[in-house]
């Protein structure tokens, strides 16, 4: 099982639609094979500093969800919204 935490910060004023994008990427990607979770948490001191967390079966379900063309065009369109590149983890489990 792979764990990747997505931190992600956007202009706050952008906010409104960052959620929205996100929100159709959530709906879509939970269906997909080998998804376990997939969700988004904001920080409470900072409101545009965002982490997608994600829990995949294997590599194989986690680079397949990479290469899917929603994925690819949501990254696309939140880069308008993005104040830094997004800093991946991935991590698998430990204990």
């Amino acid at each position: 099982m792979l764990t990747v935490l997505a931190h992600s910060t956007f202009k706050e004023d952008s906010l409104d639609k960052v959620a929205q994008l996100y929100r159709e990427l959530i709906e879509q990607t939970r269906k997909e094979d080998g998804c376990i979770e997939y969700r988004v948490v904001q920080s409470t001191t900072n409101p545009g500093h965002l982490t997608m967390i994600e829990i995949w079966r294997d590599k194989e379900a986690l680079e397949k969800h990479g290469s899917n063309p929603d994925f690819q065009n949501l990254v696309q369109k939140l880069a308008p919204h993005s104040l830094s590149p997004t800093e991946i983890q991935i991590n698998r489990e430990f204990l």
